[in-house]
């Protein structure tokens, strides 16, 4: 993908911002400002990494709910080189579901840069036959895209209850393509993982979603089922990302809708190790028996 993106970066640089944006993903990160929540939204080549801030013109809704249910409406203070802040009064310590839309915007791509597109997003066989047929007949490839990004926070206690879990995640906004996780506990490592994808809250099936993390360049495809469910058990403690994007034709032009997720996965829990009680030598080590 940093192929097609360095490529693609160059040449949108004339085009513009706005068509610069549809070559990357956009996501959701947690800041650090004391006595408030705050919320980045940035753009860039491969999470984690931030490349620019999305404008604050380009915001068509933002929210989040809390653990009690309450929607909240983040206020973003000013374009940022990187991210876009978006802040929130304190909320009592308690967990928060949250997401962001981006108004549409319209591009038009080189047929050496939607080959590689495609391959990244792991576009399926129909918009690939559909693309050679529009390519053949000399049609260029023109773009609607959207996106959506969403992001969950849990407290540094981590204590939720398995109700306010639930009601974090059935707080879907109805976007265009989400990606929401499931379940009534907190996402830790060595444990699976149950996500849904939804197109304005339907399941959409045969979705390629890429799991990635701020751990490792090497990313883990899955496929959402009959039911739009992704099951899969986070490998290690980290900042993860899902992401897709799904195609659909439209007469001659594309529209397109990008989706991530973020989240954090905590270590599992251990219990302390019993204490040794054997005796010790002049080295501190225990004593064989």
């Amino acid at each position: 993908m940093k192929k097609f993106l360095a490529a693609a970066a160059a040449a949108l640089l004339i085009a513009g911002a706005a068509a610069d944006a549809a070559a990357h993903d956009t996501w959701l990160a947690r800041g650090a400002e004391p006595g408030r929540v705050q919320l980045l939204l940035s753009t860039g080549n491969r999470f984690p990494i931030a490349e620019f801030a999305p404008p604050v013109s380009s915001i068509e809704r933002a929210g989040c709910t809390d653990a009690s249910g309450a929607v909240h409406n983040p206020n973003p203070v000013g374009d940022a080189t990187a991210a876009l802040r978006l802040v929130l009064a304190p909320r009592d310590g308690q967990a928060l579901a949250c997401h962001v839309q981006l108004v549409p915007f319209d591009i038009e791509l080189t047929p050496q840069l939607v080959e590689v597109y495609l391959r990244e997003i792991r576009a399926p066989d129909s918009v690939r036959s559909a693309w050679e047929q529009m390519r053949k007949a000399g049609k260029p490839w023109r773009e609607r895209y959207v996106k959506f990004a969403r992001i969950e926070l849990a407290t540094a206690a981590g204590d939720e209850s398995p109700a306010q879990w639930r009601t974090l995640r059935e707080a879907t906004p109805g976007a265009p393509l989400e990606i929401v996780p499931g379940g009534t506990a907190p996402l830790q490592a060595g444990r699976e993982a149950v996500f849904r994808v939804l197109a304005s809250g339907r399941p959409v099936r045969d979705v390629p979603v890429e799991l990635v993390s701020d751990r490792s360049p090497v990313g883990v495809w899955l496929r959402s089922d009959a039911d739009g469910l992704l099951r899969v058990t986070i490998p290690f403690a980290a900042d993860w990302l899902l992401r897709a994007t799904v195609l659909d034709l439209a007469g001659d032009a594309w529209n397109s809708r990008f989706a991530t997720f973020a989240f954090t996965a905590r270590a599992p829990y251990a219990a302390p190790a019993a204490a040794d009680s054997r005796p010790r030598n002049a080295m501190g080590f225990a004593a064989r028996p």
